[in-house]
């Protein structure tokens, strides 16, 4: 990380965006398509893969919500002087949770794609 406050706040202001556009419209499709799938087949809800994925999916909702708060924190952070101790742990925190977040939505995928019978 450069350290230069314009840079930080450009970057924040993008990914704050990006994450609204890419992982909001993620969940809501993948809450989508797991409707869909039930609305061709109502007794999928009682199959282990899908009562699975919904938990995934309520996990990694659980683990985005602090990084939106995170990257709110990390905008505001690059308006001051002299917090580079104070981004430099918010995004430590951020990339956490994003790669935890991560293998749980390929396991989801995995999960509707395959649905293995457990």
């Amino acid at each position: 990380m450069s350290g230069d406050s314009q840079v930080i706040q450009w970057i924040s202001k993008e990914t704050v965006r990006a994450d609204w556009i890419f992982t909001g419209s993620a969940v809501l499709g993948l809450m989508g398509s797991a409707m869909g799938m039930l609305m061709i087949n109502p007794a999928w809800i009682q199959q282990t893969w899908l009562q699975l994925a919904a938990g995934l999916t309520l996990a990694v909702f659980l683990l985005w919500l602090p990084v939106v708060y995170l990257q709110y924190q990390l905008r505001s952070h690059a308006n001051q002087e002299n917090n580079h101790g104070k981004i430099r742990k918010i995004m430590r925190t951020w990339c956490l949770l994003g790669a935890l977040a991560f293998p749980l939505t390929v396991a989801i995928v995995y999960l509707m794609v395959s649905k293995p019978s457990f």
